[in-house]
């Protein structure tokens, strides 16, 4: 009888994190995002900035299940035309869509809770 309750909140949890893509799966996480709010974090494993906007994104997704976040490691070879393709050429970069947009543009706010909470 609780098994169901668990796989539902297993996957409710699992739609509020920020999820690792790759220009291979990228597709399906937008279209599995279908209207939310989405915004990509391009990467780099070794950036100190980076790095220290992780809790900030990640805490941002778990209050704001209805934003669509994820992070693509962008010196990864293969996202290396997915990157170029949102002009990430410094880390982190950050793009997102708004609800019902299929566009694109860059994130220049600010990088902590208030600046993405005003994004939602």
């Amino acid at each position: 009888m609780m098994r169901p309750l668990l796989v539902c909140a297993l996957a409710a949890t699992a739609a509020a994190e920020v999820v690792q893509v790759d220009a291979p799966t990228v597709g399906a996480f937008l279209e599995n995002a279908a209207d939310k709010l989405v915004i990509l974090d391009f990467y780099a494993p070794w950036c100190g900035h980076c790095q220290r906007l992780e809790p900030v994104l990640t805490k941002f997704a778990l209050d704001h299940p209805d934003v669509a976040v994820a992070k693509i490691d962008a010196t990864k070879r293969m996202n290396e035309r997915l990157a170029d393709a949102h002009g990430a050429d410094s880390y982190p970069t950050l793009r997102f869509r708004r609800s019902g947009s299929t566009e694109f543009v860059d994130y220049d706010g600010a990088r902590d809770a208030e600046g993405f909470a005003l994004l939602a």
